[in-house]
């Protein structure tokens, strides 16, 4: 009997000593779990997105522009684009820098002819000859004020902004004569300054009995594309004798801008 219970007794330790151990064992095998997954939280570095820095000559004219969420896309009245006169005066150096990739495309055909007229009388008045230079071109028609301006910064689509900035001008008070604004658009992608294209314009023009209105408007579609729609009406004296139209979609790309004629 002694020995049976002696027996009994050796069994009883060897099967607690084995349950414990192997108790031990998880709990040291959670540990060392637990210590793997903390370590691996603590060694996870969190993804940095690059910073994008902007070369120089975006640089220097950034603060000319302010952020906005404002998007003028849609009708835009005399009042509005009177309102773009309120940003910062632009220089032949700084028009230049936002048109070194003007589109290819009939919108553009006339807002190069402006922007021709800017630089001329932009470059003539910080010289000081603006009046000499008047007295050469001051005749009936020709264009004999252009003023360019900042407007605003707004986020496109994707990586793309926008830079919006105005030309006004007009010709001496006479006939022939025409006035208007033109709204540019300078895409800004990864820093670097794109293309640069018409996003509205309000231009009157005559020569009595005859007299003209033109308007481009852009209309925000979705994603990257917008809608271009011109329109021109031409009068004689109060009688509309004549009424185009014209639309087209635009793609706007890092690649580069799309034009789909309608």
């Amino acid at each position: 009997m002694n020995k049976i219970t002696h027996f009994s007794l050796i069994c009883l330790f060897i099967i607690f000593n084995f349950a414990c151990g192997t108790e031990k064992k998880a709990q040291d095998n959670e540990v060392k779990t637990s210590a793997k997954a903390d370590s691996l939280v603590s060694t996870v570095i969190p993804k940095v997105m690059p910073k994008i820095e902007m070369d120089s000559t975006l640089a220097a004219l950034a603060p000319k522009f302010q952020d906005t969420t404002f998007a003028p896309f849609g009708k835009i009245g005399k009042k509005d684009l009177e309102k773009m006169k309120n940003g910062q005066a632009l220089n032949a150096k700084e028009v230049k820098a936002l048109t070194q990739k003007l589109v290819k495309h009939w919108t553009m055909d006339f807002p190069k002819f402006y922007l021709k007229k800017f630089d001329e009388i932009e470059s003539a008045t910080r010289k000081g000859t603006y009046k000499e230079w008047l007295q050469d071109n001051g005749n009936e028609g020709n264009i004999i004020f252009a003023k360019a301006y900042s407007n605003s910064k707004i986020h496109f689509y994707g990586n793309i902004d926008f830079l919006i900035w105005t030309l006004h001008h007009r010709t001496a008070e006479a006939c022939p004569f025409a006035e208007g604004v033109v709204v540019f658009a300078t895409t800004v992608i990864e820093g670097k300054i794109g293309e640069t294209f018409v996003l509205a314009s309000d231009l009157s023009a005559g020569d009595a009995p005859i007299s003209s209105e033109t308007k481009l408007q852009a209309q925000d579609l979705a994603d990257e594309n917008l809608k271009l729609t011109y329109s021109q009406e031409v009068y004689e004296d109060d009688a509309l004798i004549e009424k185009k139209r014209r639309t087209c979609t635009l793609k706007i790309q890092p690649s580069g801008i799309l034009f789909i004629e309608e």
